[in-house]
């Protein structure tokens, strides 16, 4: 594995890829997974130097789909069973091939494009009931890492800019110590 350019991960297991983010001497992975509705997919590629990993592109994908509007049931099964397994042996949703084909030609297509880059990204595709097909890919910023005790805290500019827009708005109120 480690002579390889690019280590493709399509297990859709969280374990799986906050491993692979944690290999210091690995080439950079793709994750790449439809969701469990089948309604989307997501692929989140680390840039060639993996200053930017899999863990933390996954808490991108998060922001995307709490950021854009319908997007929030992305986790929703097709039968709206609680999903608490997420491994193999976890409750399967059955797609239609025509779905799985679509999605299987677009992860295709993004794996040569991701190839030829340099840059970490997320992206994230939707589809809408008439089979139009949205994409969501925004910009990933390298995260900014805080060591405190025990924790590593990881954040990016965007939220600096989020919260600082959030205060903006509020002035002159200020919350926080009295």
């Amino acid at each position: 594995m480690n002579e390889s350019e690019i280590v493709l991960d399509m297990s859709a297991s969280i374990a799986v890829s906050r491993h692979l983010a944690d290999l210091q001497k690995n080439p950079r992975a793709v994750s790449i997974f439809v969701s469990p509705d089948g309604n989307s997919l997501v692929l989140t590629a680390e840039d060639k130097q993996r200053k930017v990993r899999l863990d933390w592109l996954e808490m991108l994908h998060y922001r995307v789909i709490l950021n854009e509007t319908g997007l929030s049931n992305s986790f929703q099964s097709v039968d709206s069973r609680v999903r608490y397994g997420h491994s193999c042996r976890d409750a399967t949703t059955r797609l239609p091939q025509d779905a799985f084909s679509t999605w299987a030609g677009i992860a295709s297509k993004s794996v040569k494009k991701i190839a030829g880059e340099d840059n970490a990204s997320v992206r994230f595709y939707a589809s809408s009931e008439d089979g139009a097909i949205a994409s969501f890919n925004p910009e990933v910023e390298e995260p900014i890492k805080l060591e405190l005790l025990d924790w590593t805290i990881q954040f990016d500019d965007w939220l600096l800019r989020k919260l600082g827009s959030i205060r903006e708005e509020r002035l002159p109120r200020q919350y926080g110590w009295r």
